[in-house]
């Protein structure tokens, strides 16, 4: 659709591509409109981990480590058979190995919006319409 345009504006279609779900599209258009910072943004929510990780370096982003680190997570994990792996886990090494790896991603978990921005002033509710109410 977007091909047949005479003039494109990639970043606009990337928020296209965004909204309609595609999000790997809209990495593509986003880093076509020099907007590298949706485009991963748009990569991490694939995710499309290599994808995010070259674009990440690009931008010598602040993430750079992270997506590092979950590279060689999953590369760890992918080096072999997981039921292979793991068959001869006795119950204490599979539970503390359940233990560590929810650990490292409650860690990394987003933390909730502060209350601050949620709420006007003082923690006060903003001002407008009653929810439920006309």
């Amino acid at each position: 659709m977007f091909e047949r345009l005479q003039e494109r504006d990639f970043d606009s279609e990337g928020r296209c591509c965004e909204l309609s779900g595609d999000l790997a599209e809209a990495s593509r258009r986003y880093e076509r409109a020099g907007n590298l910072a949706k485009a991963l943004r748009s990569a991490r929510s694939v995710p499309d981990l290599a994808r995010a990780t070259d674009l990440a370096r690009t931008l010598a982003a602040a993430d750079l480590p992270t997506l590092e680190w979950l590279a060689d997570v999953r590369r760890v994990l992918g080096s072999r058979p997981v039921a292979e792996a793991t068959a001869a886990l006795t119950a204490a090494e599979h539970t503390a190995l359940a233990r560590d790896v929810e650990s490292a991603l409650a860690a990394a978990r987003p933390k909730p919006a502060p209350l601050e921005t949620r709420a006007g002033a003082g923690g006060r509710p903003r001002a407008g319409r009653v929810q439920g109410g006309k």
